[in-house]
């Protein structure tokens, strides 16, 4: 047996029979190296493509911002003027552009909920007061994620957004037990105290409920998905957690400090809300079973969406395109040679039309039978609705070409994100691989007739 392709010179000393005869007597040893059959092309020239992978544990973002760092060192290069560099794909970009939208949409969300507030509480103070424990919660969440030695990525980012939203519910049930009570004319701190100690057991109760649902899903951890799962429901946790010990005592605390015996008068269509809520109540008591009836139809039409072809797709769809993408789908199978002069030839048609198609780097990928054209627009340039538009004028200057279809399409194509055969969601691919082409076609057929049963 070989333990390094170098140590091939032991086969000669290879016996073969129980006489004696060694392999190298009777044949020809020799290290040779394959024919490399497929290529790519950046800008018409011949080039290679690098990827660069984070070691386990190290920070992704960390590491493609010190990658962008050497790019640039080696753009200003002298030694390799003349050589394009083009970077395909980014994810720390990625994954910086997912968390600042996330974030920003946090911060609205953490806004728009403070306005709710207004509306219903009717006192700047008691908004101020509940909006104080999401900072409070989520800031008390984030130093706990770095004790444990967690990351912010996109999924504790969303997880938090998630628990912005959960952890209001417990202070706004303390505010307005204590602000009911201080309205009623009792004592500021003996209506704080009251109005807490009144709602604590439920809102406890409450809190501890959601904590235990997550607990499976943060234990389990057999899977990579239940470890992302796991770490949504840790920071849920710790935030609507940190949110309980703010609202009962930071938020009694204060209110017994700000809340005097003024009772607030309620809004005109607050009062219309609560009438129209009071009748509705008031009917599905009268009409019990009526009402029982149409919660259980209500209950049995989530099975509906599944029945008509609803299903999950956990994929990893979170990658965004910055190309448009043109395939090649070849009548029959080609050799990569004759897959690369059709490549040149289109190649040569999109530059020939960048009139049309705008600026922007061409890049493309082929082996046997595949290939893949993609034109990269410049980055501040690369949005949804001008990628969209690019296929549009890309497939207007597509040729015809004979025993090919020749058009573009949207996601990463044939070739995945670097040619390595990535399908779309819901998709299997299967691909036959051989030097003969004819046995390949008498092969196809039989292979799909097989799938289809």
């Amino acid at each position: 047996m070989l333990n390094a392709i170098d140590e091939y010179e032991d086969l000669f000393d290879l016996p073969i029979n129980d006489k004696g005869l060694r392999l190298g007597q009777v044949a020809i040893i020799e290290k040779v190296e394959g024919e490399m059959r497929w290529g790519r092309h950046l800008n018409h020239a011949p080039a290679i493509s690098l990827e660069v992978s984070q070691q386990s544990g190290a920070n992704t973002v960390n590491v493609c911002r010190k990658i962008r760092e050497v790019v640039e060192q080696i753009q200003g290069d002298p030694q390799l003027e003349g050589i394009d560099l083009l970077v395909w794909q980014d994810q720390g970009k990625m994954i910086e552009s997912s968390i600042g939208q996330l974030r920003d949409a946090g911060i609205v969300g953490g806004g728009l909920a403070l306005i709710v507030l207004m509306l219903f509480l009717r006192r700047i103070s008691a908004t101020f007061l509940v909006g104080m424990a999401i900072p409070i919660s989520v800031l008390t969440a984030m130093a706990a994620l770095h004790l444990m030695e967690m990351e912010l990525n996109t999924l504790t980012l969303l997880a938090l957004m998630l628990g912005v939203g959960m952890l209001v519910d417990t202070a706004v049930v303390v505010v307005e037990s204590i602000v009911r009570r201080a309205a009623m004319g009792e004592d500021p701190l003996l209506a704080a105290t009251r109005g807490t100690m009144e709602v604590a057991t439920p809102v406890f109760a409450a809190t501890l409920t959601t904590m235990v649902v997550f607990l499976p899903v943060i234990i389990s951890g057999e899977s990579q998905f239940s470890e992302h799962l796991g770490s949504v429901g840790i920071v849920i946790s710790l935030t609507i957690g940190a949110s309980l010990f703010v609202s009962l005592t930071l938020v009694p605390m204060v209110s017994a400090r700000i809340f005097g015996k003024k009772e607030v008068k309620k809004a005109a269509w607050f009062e219309s809300f609560r009438n129209a809520y009071s009748r509705f109540l008031t009917g599905a008591i009268r009409y019990k079973w009526l009402t029982l009836v149409i919660a259980a139809a209500a209950t049995f039409s989530v099975m509906i969406p599944f029945q008509n072809g609803f299903r999950f797709d956990l994929s990893d769809m979170d990658w965004k395109t910055n190309f448009a993408n043109v395939s090649y789908n070849p009548v029959e199978g080609l050799d990569f040679r004759e897959m690369e002069k059709v490549v040149t030839q289109i190649e040569g048609i999109l530059e020939s039309n960048r009139e049309v198609i705008g600026e922007g780097d061409i890049y493309s990928w082929f082996s046997d039978g595949n290939a893949i054209t993609r034109v990269y627009p410049p980055q501040e340039l690369a949005t949804e609705e001008y990628l969209a538009d690019l296929r549009v004028k890309i497939g207007s200057v597509l040729p015809k070409v004979p025993g090919f279809n020749i058009k573009t399409s949207n996601g990463w194509g044939w070739g995945g994100r670097g040619g390595g055969g990535r399908s779309s969601a819901g998709t299997i691919n299967v691909r036959l691989k051989g030097v003969s082409g004819s046995l390949l076609d008498d092969l196809a057929p039989k292979v799909s007739s097989y799938l289809l049963g």
